[in-house]
């Protein structure tokens, strides 16, 4: 089995991390970053459907992370619980809510 990463693998990797940056910390939307694409020599269709296919992968990873924020909070309720009240694990149950509504707003309701 061939291990080397090849040039189009690394440039495809890049392409994604760019749509990706441009989508969620530069806030651009989807037509800015389609138009960006298209402006650097892609087409049209292509540029749509990458973006696309980055904005699903977003969102399935979003999706995947609210359990990870319920988790949390049914943590820290648990050991809340197991000490009888002694120790509270705030920390954890904010930190799991927190979570699971910034990854369900990503997830859900933003739109690209």
């Amino acid at each position: 089995m061939n291990t080397q990463t090849t040039t189009l693998d690394r440039n495809s990797e890049q392409i994604v991390s760019v749509i990706a940056d441009d989508l969620m910390e530069n806030k651009q939307s989807r037509s800015q970053v389609i138009n960006k694409l298209v402006n650097a020599g892609g087409t049209y269709s292509d540029a749509a459907i990458a973006v696309d296919a980055v904005i699903s992968g977003l969102r399935s990873a979003f999706r995947r992370r609210i359990w990870t924020g319920l988790a949390w909070v049914a943590g820290g309720i648990g050991l809340t619980a197991l000490t009888g009240g002694t120790l509270i694990f705030y920390g954890a149950v904010l930190y799991g809510l927190y979570e699971a509504l910034r990854c369900t707003y990503h997830g859900y309701l933003k739109t690209y």
